[in-house]
């Protein structure tokens, strides 16, 4: 009983009140009542001496003496200010002067500057743990104000604090700062009332992706508001407007996050902030692009031309998506809106299906429907995926606004039950990720718990998921085999750290199933990767075969195929086709493909660099505005290649977002180099450039000779590259000066990477000159000849190089026209220990593996009629021959 209700300090008397507001006090020894008082409503007690203190819910309070009478009695509202005019403007007041304490029992989250930065196992194999989110680089030039108000716009009051000579001070040092993130002294800038600061952004716009515009901002009072916003402007479409407003507590440091959504038009990006009621500080302002690990599953380029609406009457129903387009999303993954708990009858505006389908609501005030709160939102998705992410976009414009709590809800496909994959409570954010491990789903609900009615509501929904394996969710790297070629020259240097063996003979062909030649056109140009015993190369039809080199690769890949089938037969699905190559596009590949984190990269004819994954799936393809004949160098979570538009690109291997581009003026058709925290690449207009890892901008330029298209090799801080003119240049890393003067072969051209060796560094010109020079001095280790004249006949087109070249332990391995040459490296001459397995055609590309040497050809076939008339067919040979 002591737990529950109230004894004198002696324990002779005992003190309770009920629900009607009835207060009694009883003796202890006798039972009796002693006295008994009546008030309106149950009552909280406590004692203060000998007397009892009584507290009612409707704000009364009392204290009462031993025998019973009252000593004194007040009402609360007598000692509090009492409401004006503005109710909700009283509140907040009242808010601002008492301390909130919920924090200290229930978390709230709010934006943080870390917020993405955190670790998350995604369940990937080997558990592995990756930041939730990459982000992109800082879009915003001073955003740190260091340079004053450079590259700002102000705009507004002109009411500033000026210095001695008339200037107006439009910055202020902050010496401390209490917000997270800061270190030292800050640059602030300051505006005043009806202020406005803006500035256009320098960089490309990337279109259809989401920018964060980060910040920390102080305000002067608690009616003080910060107006962050973008302008989306486009060539043939009005601007669209996406901000929000932002307060906090005087005085303090606050971040501020604004997600913002690029239209499939957005040309230019403009960011703006005003203030209101009062001054504001800025300081350490971002603009990033949201870099996720994997693909938007609800990704609909068709939907995303819709431009969000913002509607007059919430009565409206939202009705822009065309009937054709809509009957056709129908067959696709499909987007509802529920309510929750219904009753039967009881009707709300709803939106159509699909409706999400683009990841974006439509962006309407406060309300986008009737009764946002006690509405759910269920995802459909057209077959099973792999969901690592959900992202919601919150349209709360005021910061008062949020939802309680979500539940995440899939349906787990692989065990046939409904699970909650993650739970939202007390989170105050505009743009809230929730990282979930990997779930194999077809259904998805976002059900937010039921608050205050008409507040907030969802705007945007993305889902996102690794279609092309849930292997692509680990760490960004080449699998793991040392025999591989995983890319063009074997690696981002283009010098293979470890050289295969030499090719002696002879040669055994070694008899692999699905084997034939393939008809149709073969890809020139294109060289061949080979990864855990299977080759990749294109075809002209936009086909990128897969095929064994080894017996042994074959099996495990049947073996693969069969665990496929039995998994999909027990799951009751369609067991899938036995696979044989990707469709990269319905065009030419043009470049030589690489192989990196459980995925193809490929440029192609139809200008585009494509990412299909080893399951076969198309994750994405960058549009560039040429020819994309640069081979693609992978690092760590980026690709980067060049184009025949000039640019040279730095893209993220994810989701195909433009990170930076770097404009030449010329084509660029060499594979760029990785190193030194800098890539080194090619152009036509004459230059070698070296061009900032991180942030795009030029570091240097070399002159070489226009329309040069060789790839530069890299080693030990030098450059080596031969040019259209017959220059064989060495030049330094760190500055691009030659490091030894430029060697001339009068009547050649290079267009072949460097092969460089512990021994010397090999230049193969395309009309048959090889020469082999010391790495240091540029010395000739051996009289440079026509290492291909040997091989031409009379009357007959002399023999030209049609692959890359590349070494092996003593050897130099050139293919052509006529086959393949096998030359020692020490003397230049053709290697007698290597016997020739067969009569070589037109070889398109040569790699070893393990002991197996793999040979692509390209075959053309004649037959004369009796008309006399020649039918041609052509097709790609590849055989392999084991030493």
């Amino acid at each position: 009983m002591k737990k529950r209700d109230l004894f004198s300090a002696d324990d002779k008397l005992y003190y309770r009140t009920g629900r009607k507001g009835g207060i009694f006090c009883l003796d202890l020894a006798t039972g009796k009542k002693v006295w008994s008082q009546q008030i309106d409503g149950i009552a909280l007690l406590s004692l203060a001496g000998k007397d009892l203190m009584v507290g009612s819910r409707n704000g009364r309070i009392l204290r009462i003496a031993p025998d019973g009478k009252i000593v004194w009695q007040t009402q609360l509202r007598k000692h509090h200010e009492m409401p004006g005019g503005d109710y909700s403007e009283f509140l907040q007041k009242i808010s601002r002067r008492e301390v909130d304490s919920t924090p200290e029992f229930y978390p709230i989250r709010t934006a943080q500057a870390d917020d993405f930065s955190k670790e998350f196992d995604f369940g990937a194999t080997g558990g592995k743990k990756d930041a939730i989110l990459k982000m992109g680089i800082n879009q915003l030039a001073n955003g740190d104000f260091t340079k004053g108000s450079e590259n700002w716009k102000i705009e507004g009051d002109d009411k500033l604090k000026k210095d001695k000579g008339g200037k107006a001070l439009r910055v202020s040092i902050t010496p401390k700062v209490a917000a997270k993130g800061f270190k030292g002294k800050q640059a602030a800038l300051t505006l005043l009332n009806k202020q406005q600061m803006l500035q256009t952004v320098d960089r490309k716009v990337v279109k259809r992706v989401t920018y964060l515009l980060e910040f920390y901002y102080k305000v002067e009072s608690y009616d003080t508001v910060l107006a962050a916003a973008a302008l989306l402007d486009s060539v043939n479409e009005k601007n669209y407007f996406n901000g929000s407003n932002y307060t906090a507590k005087p005085g303090e440091w606050t971040f501020g996050r604004l997600a913002i959504k690029s239209l499939h038009d957005t040309d230019t990006l403009r960011i703006g902030f005003e203030a209101g009621k009062g001054k504001v500080e800025i300081a350490n302002v971002k603009l990033r692009i949201v870099r996720f690990p994997s693909a938007n599953i609800l990704g609909n380029l068709a939907l995303h031309k819709i431009k969000p609406t913002h509607a007059k009457d919430v009565r409206n129903l939202y009705n822009k998506i065309p009937q054709q387009l809509r009957e056709f999303l129908m067959t696709d993954n499909g987007v509802t809106v529920m309510m929750q708990s219904t009753p039967l009858g009881a009707l709300v505006i709803t939106q159509e299906p699909a409706f999400l389908h683009n990841g974006r609501l439509d962006d309407l005030d406060t309300m986008w429907c009737y009764k946002p709160n006690p509405m759910g939102f269920a995802v459909s998705l057209k077959e099973p995926t792999y969901v690592s992410h959900i992202v919601l976009y919150m349209n709360n414009v005021k910061p008062n606004i949020h939802y309680k709590a979500m539940s995440i809800l899939a349906n787990d496909f692989e065990r046939k039950v409904p699970v909650t994959v993650g739970v939202v409570r007390g989170d105050h954010r505009r743009f809230i990720v929730i990282p979930i491990k990997l779930i194999l789903t077809d259904n998805i609900k976002i059900l937010p718990g039921h608050s205050r009615t008409q507040l907030d509501t969802i705007t945007e929904i993305e889902v996102y998921g690794p279609v092309g394996g849930i292997e692509q969710m680990g760490k960004k790297s080449f699998v793991a085999d040392a025999k591989a070629t995983h890319m063009f020259m074997g690696n981002a240097k283009h010098v293979p750290t470890n050289l295969p063996g030499d090719l002696t003979g002879p040669l055994k062909k070694v008899n692999l199933p699905s084997m034939p030649t393939i008809p149709g056109a073969s890809a020139l140009h294109s060289g061949m990767t080979i990864v855990k015993g299977i080759a990749t190369f294109p075809q002209a039809d936009g086909l990128l075969h897969y095929r064994p080199v080894t017996v042994k690769a074959n099996l495990l890949k049947k073996q693969r195929e069969n665990a496929a089938i039995v998994k999909a037969r027990l799951n009751k699905t369609k067991a899938p086709v036995a696979f044989k190559g990707w469709k990269g596009s319905t065009v030419t590949p043009i470049t030589t493909p690489t192989r990196y984190a459980n995925r193809l990269l490929v440029g192609s004819a139809d200008y585009k660099m494509h990412a299909i994954g080893d399951n076969g799936a198309h994750l994405w393809g960058f549009k560039t505005d040429g020819r994309v004949y640069s081979a693609p160098t992978p690092h760590e979570a980026e690709v980067y290649f060049g184009s025949d538009d000039g640019y040279l690109y730095k893209v993220d291997i994810d989701s195909g977002i433009l990170i930076w581009q770097f404009k030449t003026n010329g084509r660029i058709r060499s594979a760029p180099v990785v190193a030194d925290k800098k890539v080194y690449v090619a152009s036509w207009d004459g230059n070698v450039y070296a061009v900032d890892l991180t942030m795009g901008d030029l570091r240097w330029k070399a002159p070489i000779a226009s329309t040069t298209s060789t790839s530069l090799a890299y080693s030990k801080g030098k450059l080596y590259i031969g040019d259209e003119d017959g220059n064989l240049h060495c030049l330094n890393a760190a500055n691009g000066k030659p490091a030894w003067k430029p060697v001339n072969i009068k009547g050649e051209r290079f267009s072949q990477c460097a092969v460089v060796c512990p021994d010397g560094v090999y230049f193969q010109g395309d009309y048959g000159t090889g020469v082999f020079l010391n790495l240091n001095t540029g010395a000739e280790k051996w009289p440079k000849k026509d290492v291909l004249k040997p091989l031409s006949k009379p009357l007959e087109t002399p023999a030209r190089v049609t692959g890359q070249v590349f070494a092996t332990k003593t050897q130099l391995i050139i293919p052509h026209t006529r086959g393949l040459l096998v030359l020692k490296r020490a003397t230049g001459i053709p290697d007698a220990a290597y016997k020739a397995p067969a009569v070589f055609k037109h070889v398109l590309s040569a790699a070893i593996y393990d002991n197996h040497l793999c040979v692509t050809e390209s075959i053309t076939h004649a037959q004369v009629n009796p008309e006399k008339r020649f039918v041609i067919s052509h097709g790609t040979k590849m055989t392999v021959w084991q030493k």
